[in-house]
């Protein structure tokens, strides 16, 4: 292969990233919320994997009023908040990518909001949960830069 060659291709790679980089930032992005989603609902756990507080006394008798579990906090009644929490791109350019992990509506933004000033940021994802969309996104990645 001549280094013309060599240049061309990978040119072509590099822009072949470009295009697709703003597509894989919101799918990892997806898949990084499903974790944290995830990870509360079933576990109770912060980004950090240690237990939400406990509910409090009045709550959990109103949770169970409702058929609601009561063993760990899992922010969880109807579903609608998680349900409403998606990520969207915030701004791209040829180099960068943004992206948000949000609600949509402003109902479930003001729930989120109360949370946050209460329990921190739920939506936070742990070091594993990175590690594991990281990994799983930069090997699919590296695969699209074969040139050779």
């Amino acid at each position: 292969m001549t280094f013309d060659e060599f240049a061309d291709r990978f040119k072509t790679a590099t822009q072949n990233i470009q295009k697709r980089r703003a597509v894989v930032a919101l799918k990892v992005a997806f898949d990084l919320s499903a974790l944290v989603k995830l990870r509360i609902q079933t576990r109770g756990e912060d980004f950090n994997n240690v237990s939400f507080s406990p509910y409090a006394r009045r709550t959990i008798i109103q949770r169970k009023t409702k058929g609601y579990q009561t063993a760990y906090v899992d922010f969880t009644q109807t579903g609608r908040m998680f349900a409403n929490v998606l990520p969207k791109i915030t701004s791209s350019n040829e180099s960068e990518t943004t992206v948000q992990i949000t609600a949509r509506s402003a109902t479930e933004q003001a729930k989120l909001k109360n949370i946050k000033r209460k329990r921190g940021n739920i939506l936070r994802p742990s070091q594993q949960e990175i590690s594991i969309v990281t990994n799983m996104y930069k090997t699919q990645m590296l695969s699209g830069i074969k040139f050779f």
